[in-house]
């Protein structure tokens, strides 16, 4: 988020990263998602490795695969285009990308 150029990025003890844009001041709109997964509890009952993030047939299989990444990649690059785009915000949005959900 630093290097997109979002201000007060902050990274806590478990993991969890907020960072903001805007002026400082007025009303704050947060996005926020999960940027974890679910436990493999029987790696065996899946069809393809858990974590091999394998493609068959143009299908990515793995833990994850159709989580919360693309959803948490379009606040945090949506919220960089807003800034790039010279949007005045009348508040802060806040991108809160987290674990633990």
């Amino acid at each position: 988020m630093t290097h997109l150029g979002f201000r007060d990025v902050h990274i806590d003890r478990i993991g969890n990263v907020v960072g903001r844009i805007g002026p400082g001041h007025g009303p704050v709109l947060m996005l926020n998602g999960h940027m974890d997964t679910v436990r493999v509890s029987d790696p065996e009952a899946w069809s393809h490795a858990p974590f091999g993030a394998e493609v068959e047939d143009g299908v990515l299989y793995g833990v994850g695969a159709c989580d919360m990444k693309g959803g948490l990649a379009a606040m945090v690059y949506g919220a960089k285009l807003l800034r790039d785009a010279g949007c005045a915000l009348k508040g802060d949005l806040v991108v809160a990308c987290v674990v633990q959900e």
